[in-house]
């Protein structure tokens, strides 16, 4: 039985998500508000579906579908008190004291990144702050709205402005193409994974050091820095950023492990960026010595 006096936990441009009693449990409900999202939601229903179970993403419990409203709704895990790692971030900007917290989150993260790609063939398609979810020692990864399965294949076409434009890869993004004002087709073909390790990567650049390593901007401005990182990549100038972390930057001693997680999803040579499986074992080990 669903309970009618449902508390809101929070609501963007096509979804509300409530709290609500569902069999005696207490769970968190997400259900579209625009009746061109049905389709998008119950997708989102079925790939939560087949995630198989992990401490750091939330527990799928069922799906109930509305014909009359065009509304699906999914019964998820109540994170409880928990915020959004962005709004953890603002409140925490400047406090070194946060050290442990900092580390624990990516470490959550990368694990169940890890658990998505390799275990149960999904890509999360929008990783960032905003899409997780922390409590005092554990973080989730939430909004598997533009999640796709990638039981077939990893090679899909994507449309270049999916995601979030800071977060986005610039193999997405078409960027040679743009940076160079030449046409280009508005999808392309891309390894989805690799798309996450990306996204991955920015976001621990910003839990790290309280700011992106792109402009939160234009895209014509976001594609000149991401356009010069590719120079400097290319002309095997990288040192010159490694050196730019110094111990006295953002609230994780920069050590080498940090650094070579943050090169190795920053690459703008998909085929030489990492995996998840690696990148993780990459984030433990940087864990373990940043402590």
């Amino acid at each position: 039985m669903v309970d009618t006096c449902a508390v809101k936990l929070g609501e963007g441009s096509f979804a509300v998500v409530t709290e609500e009693l569902y069999d005696s449990m207490l769970v968190a409900v997400k259900r579209n508000t625009s009746s061109c999202e049905t389709k998008r939601t119950l997708r989102e229903a079925k790939i939560l579906s087949k995630i198989e179970c992990h401490e750091c993403i939330p527990r799928f419990f069922t799906c109930i579908v509305d014909p009359v409203r065009s509304t699906v709704a999914i019964y998820m895990q109540h994170l409880g008190s928990g915020m959004t790692l962005m709004h953890w971030l603002i409140e925490n900007k400047h406090t070194p004291t946060t050290h442990d917290r900092r580390v624990g989150y990516v470490k959550c993260v990368s694990d169940a990144l890890d658990h998505l790609h390799n275990v149960c063939s999904v890509a999360h398609l929008d990783l960032k702050p905003d899409n997780v979810v922390v409590q005092e020692d554990k973080a989730y990864i939430i909004d598997f709205n533009l999640a796709v399965s990638c039981k077939r294949t990893s090679q899909m076409k994507i449309k270049w402005n999916r995601g979030t434009l800071p977060y986005v890869a610039p193999e997405q993004l078409n960027l040679e193409a743009r940076y160079r004002n030449l046409r280009s087709d508005d999808n392309c073909t891309v390894c989805v994974y690799g798309l996450d390790v990306w996204a991955f990567g920015v976001l621990v650049h910003a839990c790290m050091f309280d700011c992106l390593p792109f402009h939160k901007a234009s895209l014509k401005e976001i594609a000149f820095s991401k356009a010069m990182l590719m120079q400097l990549q290319s002309t095997n100038a990288f040192d010159s950023i490694r050196k730019a972390y110094s111990p006295e930057l953002g609230h994780v001693r920069a050590t080498d492990g940090w650094i070579e997680v943050i090169n190795c999803t920053l690459l703008i040579d998909v085929q030489r960026r990492s995996g998840m499986k690696h990148v993780r074992a990459l984030v433990h080990a940087a864990c373990t010595e940043s402590m």
